[in-house]
């Protein structure tokens, strides 16, 4: 903790990406978590059944972000209506969260750091590109025993992203900070570092 400490020393607030960084998924690929979501709801619906769900979730994603670059999971199942009816596409979107939730589980190694961190008394805001609101996400990292921090910067509600760095910028202009005040812990090369320090964050990539 010392390298951390030593960070956290030079900023005035931490921030942090959150899937793959603070929440990671049990499953090896993301789409598997439409596969589940198929069982349980036939599983749950034996009369019912659907079938290529993963195949028409993904399309459903697909044209939802034609449409809108920053949508939402709202907007996704608006494209399913048609296929699986208004009252059934709202009954497998909350399959969905609740798989989300269920499949989901901290990173032991940043919930260290995040703990750590939160009980220095340093300002803590999370930044995601992502289609879920922040009410699901803030359930998701209450579910992995997140809490403590004071701002939560979703893309699709922000209507900017991390991998244009057009979401740092917001931040930035947001909470009033300025360049080099934050310093941003993430996985992904390009939108959690090159991004952050190209748009006056400091840096740290979590492998």
């Amino acid at each position: 903790m010392k390298n951390i400490d030593k960070i956290v020393k030079k900023c005035e607030c931490i921030s942090f990406d959150i899937f793959d960084t603070l929440i990671c998924r049990k499953v090896s690929n993301p789409h598997d978590i439409f596969k589940l979501v198929q069982d349980e709801y036939n599983n749950q619906h034996i009369d019912s059944p659907i079938d290529n769900f993963e195949e028409n979730r993904v399309e459903a994603e697909i044209r939802a972000s034609k449409r809108n670059a920053y949508y939402t999971l709202d907007a996704i199942y608006d494209e399913l209506d048609e296929l699986y009816g208004k009252k059934r596409s709202e009954i497998i979107k909350e399959l969905e969260i609740d798989m989300e939730k269920r499949m989901s589980f901290a990173n032991p190694e940043m919930k260290e750091i995040f703990d750590y961190i939160a009980s220095t008394g340093k300002e803590i805001i999370l930044i995601s590109d992502m289609y879920l609101t922040q009410n699901i996400i803030s359930q998701l990292l209450n579910y992995n025993g997140y809490s403590g921090w004071s701002s939560l910067f979703i893309s699709c509600e922000c209507g900017a992203s991390k991998r244009q760095g057009t979401l740092f910028k917001y931040v930035l202009q947001k909470t009033g900070k300025s360049r080099r005040q934050i310093c941003h812990f993430g996985d992904n090369l390009i939108s959690d570092y090159v991004m952050a320090i190209v748009n006056g964050f400091r840096a740290i990539r979590v492998k």
